[in-house]
């Protein structure tokens, strides 16, 4: 799992974002793990993304491509995870 802080949500990707995905900063294709999240950001919106980078979009150069994204409001995930000693991190 990968963790992108303080990510600012924007409005042109909102606008071409589909229901199973949309562009983070222009250069990770974040596939959602709950179809449609991207109706529940706003333009503006801070966030962190958590995601599993399956690798590298075979669509466009140089960006990646993350399965089971999730956008979580800034500041909610602290790394390392307590507890973990930033050796590993828990899966669900």
């Amino acid at each position: 799992m990968f963790v992108f802080k303080n990510i600012v949500i924007l409005d042109s990707a909102l606008k071409f974002a589909t229901d199973t995905y949309m562009w983070v900063n222009g250069v990770i294709e974040c596939f959602f793990l709950t179809p449609g999240s991207a109706s529940q950001l706003k333009a503006g919106e801070v966030v962190d993304v958590v995601g599993i980078d399956v690798g590298v979009c075979k669509d466009y150069t140089g960006t990646l491509m993350f399965n089971n994204c999730v956008f979580l409001p800034a500041g909610s995930v602290q790394l390392p995870a307590p507890g973990s000693g930033g050796a590993s991190i828990p899966g669900y």
